[in-house]
């Protein structure tokens, strides 16, 4: 599968998107051919573009950093093997900021910060609705994204006619005081487990994360 032209050369697709594996591509095209078949109206409206097209887009809006200031809050992931984790231990179904480029193919959903990932199946803006079922959220580790995850979690949580478990991963930071950290208290809140920093580190975009 080719994309492009390098000077009269064409590109194959993976060398475009600087994966490691192909694994990543294989993701995105069945997520694409998935969409295609069961949201065909998505793709009516981003004007039927094929896969390579795409994913050239795809990786545009990965690459380009927002002109408002604000930070992508679907840039990094966790590890495999703590999302695994959180599916086996706590049965999450859902990544609520996430993107194609790195998204968890184990879970039923995710949701990505812009509208036109729908074409690789992701569902638009986490906070479009309330917090239902069992999600794993990582927000932007900045304290207004933290603390605006946590209020958006409890609230949820509180208004629920169901249980909802929503599993975070923050960073301990040693303010009690701060925006986010006094959510920690509230009596919906309970936390699981600490992890060393040395032991833990986030997965990037773009570089064929899971495992075939």
């Amino acid at each position: 599968m080719c994309l492009g032209d390098d000077g009269g050369r064409v590109q194959p697709l993976w060398q475009v998107m600087r994966l490691n594996t192909m694994h990543r591509v294989r993701i995105l095209y069945s997520a694409f051919r998935h969409s295609q078949l069961h949201q065909p109206e998505t793709h009516k409206h981003y004007g039927h573009l094929d896969f390579p097209t795409a994913i050239a887009y795809l990786l545009n809006r990965s690459t380009n950093k927002p002109t408002d200031g604000s930070k992508l809050a679907d840039q990094c992931t966790i590890p495999y093997r703590y999302m695994q984790a959180f599916r086996d231990g706590l049965s999450v179904t859902t990544e609520r900021f996430a993107s194609p480029l790195n998204f968890n193919p184990d879970m039923k959903c995710f949701f990505s910060m812009h509208a036109e990932n729908a074409l690789f199946g992701a569902n638009f803006d986490a906070y479009s609705m309330k917090w239902t079922g069992t999600s794993q959220v990582k927000p932007e580790y900045e304290a207004v994204a933290m603390k605006e995850a946590m209020r958006w979690a409890v609230l949820s949580a509180e208004k629920a006619a169901a249980p909802v478990l929503t599993a975070f991963v923050l960073p301990w930071w040693d303010d009690k005081g701060s925006s986010y950290a006094r959510w920690l208290s509230h009596q919906t809140v309970q936390a699981i487990a600490t992890i060393d920093r040395s032991k833990f580190k986030f997965n990037a975009q773009d570089t064929g994360l899971y495992p075939p």
